[in-house]
């Protein structure tokens, strides 16, 4: 998308920045190492390279120094939530009242890449030292199955929902769990992990991607994804850290720099 902006750049005077996706960083630089003197180009002549996620800025800087080192100036930019979700600490006060109930969630899709498998080998390993309930929702029974490996009837404490009506149902789940755990492969950003944190939920992360590096707080907490055992540690370590998540005075105070108002601010800045 870079090379029509740069067009219109000469032919109409425009300004343009640019934002590193998903696809940049696994697939076109790498594969395509031919058109790396245009995208040097392209980056040279941009007001701005933005980044969405700390750690995709940093994998840039490691792998194409060469690239990154084109840019006037370079940014880290997250995406920001809808203000219904920054709204909900105060709405739902995070009370996690049946604490006892509460346990780990996953929302997003089915997939390989989203590591359904190891962190429903993560929560069975647990099982069988303190009770832990695991809810997925964002796809199909026979999806777990696939990916998980069940056979036969699921494990009690396994819920699956394909998907919820609405996004006030979607905070009703949330707030009911403890942990939000989604340690994906590959991860842009997913803005999903800040839902989760306005409705009350600690974090467990994937290291080097998405959310990685935007916090230092101890209820947010990275790992291998490919490590089962490191899932189920961190998984452990917030359930018994924060029995009743974060309070919602902490949920706001991590999730105001996503208000959209702000991320709109930063990308006026990035045309500067």
């Amino acid at each position: 998308d870079g090379v029509p902006a740069y067009f219109c750049s000469i032919i109409m005077k425009l300004r343009y920045s640019l934002v590193v996706r998903n696809t940049d960083i696994n697939y076109f630089i790498p594969k395509l190492f031919y058109a790396r003197p245009l995208i040097k180009l392209i980056v040279r002549k941009s007001r701005s390279l933005i980044f969405v996620s700390e750690a995709y800025h940093r994998r840039f800087q490691e792998r194409w120094p060469s690239i990154i080192n084109c840019a006037r100036k370079i940014m880290v930019v997250p995406n920001g939530v809808e203000s219904f979700w920054l709204e909900q600490p105060e709405a739902i006060g995070l009370s996690h009242q049946d604490y006892r109930e509460c346990g780990v969630i996953y929302v997003g899709k089915f997939n390989e890449n989203k590591n359904i498998g190891g962190l429903f080998s993560a929560v069975q390993s647990l099982n069988q030292k303190t009770p832990c309930k695991l809810t997925l929702i964002g796809g199909s029974l026979d999806q777990v199955r696939a990916l998980c490996g069940i056979q036969g009837r699921l494990p009690d404490w396994l819920q699956v929902k394909e998907w919820v009506s609405s996004d006030s149902e979607l905070v009703k789940e949330l707030s009911k769990h403890r942990v939000f755990a989604m340690p994906s492969f590959k991860e842009t950003f997913g803005l999903v992990f800040v839902e989760a944190l306005c409705c009350g939920c600690s974090i467990v992360h994937s290291k080097n991607e998405g959310i990685d590096g935007f916090f230092e707080e101890e209820f947010i907490q990275s790992v291998d994804p490919a490590a089962v055992d490191e899932i189920e540690q961190a998984i452990a370590k917030l359930l018994k850290g924060f029995p009743l998540g974060i309070g919602k005075d902490t949920a706001r105070r991590v999730t105001q720099r996503f208000d959209w108002n702000e991320v709109a601010k930063d990308y006026l800045d990035a045309f500067k």
